[in-house]
């Protein structure tokens, strides 16, 4: 199977997982995911590099998907980080047990003065999402 066939497969399995986990938010992510990618015009390349957490090889477009996403999502607003709608996001994809929102918030406020380290929104946004990342795969998948 080459590349473009593998991205497939795995953006249709996590398409089918998010919309059995819950269907509304499924949907929104998905479209979300969807519509920043086409945006952006995104490369395969880039979404393989986001997908493998190699956000350091991306073009400066694909450096942006998160920005475009994380607003999508309600997860980024004027005001900064909207806590309600990344634990939403948060519960849904790492389903979260209710002792697992304390470490949530001590990530997040661990992650905000990262976010300040770059010079537009989407470096921001990337370097807050390397971050919350990192913090979620080291504490809170189950």
């Amino acid at each position: 199977m080459n590349f473009s066939g593998t991205i497939l497969v795995i953006m249709a399995i996590l398409k089918y997982y998010c919309i059995t986990a819950n269907e509304e938010l499924a949907l929104r992510v998905n479209k979300s995911y969807d519509d920043c990618f086409k945006e952006l015009n995104i490369n395969n390349k880039d979404k393989k590099d986001f997908l493998d957490g190699n956000f350091d090889k991306m073009s400066e477009s694909g450096k942006c998907f998160v920005d475009c996403f994380a607003k999508r999502m309600d997860i980024i607003t004027n005001t900064g980080i909207n806590f309600t709608k990344l634990v939403e996001f948060y519960e849904y994809l790492w389903r979260l047990k209710p002792e697992d929102l304390n470490k949530l918030d001590s990530i997040v406020n661990n992650c905000i003065p990262t976010s300040y380290n770059g010079k537009t929104d989407c470096e921001k946004a990337l370097n807050a999402y390397v971050c919350l990342r990192k913090g979620a795969i080291e504490n809170l998948k189950h």
